[in-house]
């Protein structure tokens, strides 16, 4: 389901949008055929901020503390096992202090909760089968039992604007993005 709100206050514009995509009520059928214990049953969320260059431009990033919002909801509902996970880009090539969890910590994420995981550090070999084939993926997003993409809806100079599908290629390990996979895929 898709929910399109308008609210004032971002925070309730969010509960809303769970509520009328009936976010909890996946989640919970997802937990429950797992077998695990709610502490165990890891949930992954990947946002965009990597392409962060300054926090003042927050066009560039999702809005931290709406995914804290998130993160400390799920926690309430006693899943223990949360993760903010990125991968490194480009960026990191040129500029000094480009590694996840300190980009993270720039545009306002916490950590608390929840762990930062850099996707880049994390990966392993892996089969994803069809065009890409035997590349890379990291960890915690691979072992992940749920999976959330919480993308912001921007532009791109490559693919024009941004929203969910672009987020998840985001999440793909290889840090020099442009040559591995605008270039060569």
């Amino acid at each position: 389901k898709v929910a399109c709100i308008y609210d004032e206050d971002k925070f309730r514009a969010l509960d809303q949008v769970l509520e009328k995509t009936g976010f909890y009520e996946i989640l919970g059928r997802k937990w429950k055929d797992s077998g695990k214990k709610k502490d165990d049953f890891l949930i992954a969320v990947k946002s965009n901020f990597m392409m962060t260059y300054n926090k003042i431009d927050e066009s560039t990033y999702t809005d931290p503390q709406l995914v804290e919002y998130l993160f400390n909801e799920l926690y309430k509902k006693g899943y223990k096992s949360l993760a903010l996970v990125e991968s490194r880009n480009t960026y990191g090539l040129y500029f000094e202090k480009r590694e996840v969890e300190e980009v993270a910590r720039y545009v306002g994420y916490q950590g608390k909760n929840y762990t930062i995981c850099d996707l880049t550090q994390e990966r392993e070999e892996f089969n994803y089968g069809g065009p890409l084939g035997r590349h890379y993926v990291g960890q915690t997003w691979r072992d992940a039992d749920f999976r959330i993409s919480f993308a912001k809806n921007k532009t791109h100079s490559f693919c024009y604007y941004t929203l969910t599908l672009k987020n998840i290629y985001g999440t793909l390990p290889l840090e020099n993005k442009l040559l591995e996979y605008h270039k060569k895929r």
